[in-house]
């Protein structure tokens, strides 16, 4: 089943980006009744700050009027919690435990200032946890994707570094620092195969294939 992709322009695109900067997680779509394209939707699922809720609601009350096939569920659960949402997916058996990383750390991990499991600053958050003396490899996207927007847009506000460096968009530039494959499938396949892995994919996939997700 394809889902058509349309421009949308004024009010519907910043509605677009403000979806993605507000940390949409998931999209993916749903067939409704019967599988002919009339009852093809598209289910936009986003979680974060309370502050703004009440516009985000009204826009998406203006947003979906205009194009009933599109259903969008925004939870506002706070920012900090939004942020928790993001997925990592990891591939590093043996740790005895669930993995957490600080902000510092994953985004030092994804501009490769932190290359290796046991560095300190990973194990200081970890105490319990056997971390191995292995390289780090990060699996990323090489299309165009929201995913890679939304955290780009959340790397680039918590992180000068990264704001002054790959900075934010559907794409960006890695540098030769990951390891690249389309889609959340692709990057979700990479951290499956390969121990030592890191990638950032949407929940789902993670949690067909039993992949290991960081505490963030």
């Amino acid at each position: 089943m394809a889902t058509q992709v349309r421009t949308m322009r004024g009010p519907r695109l910043a509605f677009t980006t403000l979806v993605v900067m507000v940390l949409l997680l998931a999209t993916h779509s749903a067939s409704v009744g019967q599988s002919a394209g009339p009852t093809t939707k598209v289910l936009l699922q986003g979680a974060g700050a309370t502050f703004p809720a009440l516009l985000y609601k009204k826009w998406i009350h203006e947003f979906s009027s205009q194009n009933p096939d599109v259903v969008i569920d925004y939870k506002d659960v706070g920012s900090g919690e939004g942020v928790k949402r993001f997925i990592l997916a990891y591939n590093l058996p043996g740790l005895g435990g669930d993995l957490k990383l600080s902000r510092e750390v994953y985004t030092d991990i994804l501009l490769r200032k932190i290359e290796k499991w046991n560095d300190p600053r990973i194990q200081a958050i970890n105490p319990t946890l056997r971390l191995p003396n292995r390289s780090i490899a990060v699996a990323a996207r090489q299309d165009g994707s929201g995913t890679t927007f939304a955290l780009a847009n959340h790397l680039s506000a918590i992180s000068p570094a990264w704001r002054d460096g790959p900075g934010v968009g559907y794409m960006v530039d890695w540098g030769g620092r990951a390891m690249r494959a389309r889609g959340n499938e692709g990057v979700a396949a990479l951290v499956k195969i390969g121990e030592g892995t890191i990638g950032y994919v949407e929940y789902g996939f993670a949690k067909k294939l039993g992949l290991s997700m960081a505490t963030l």
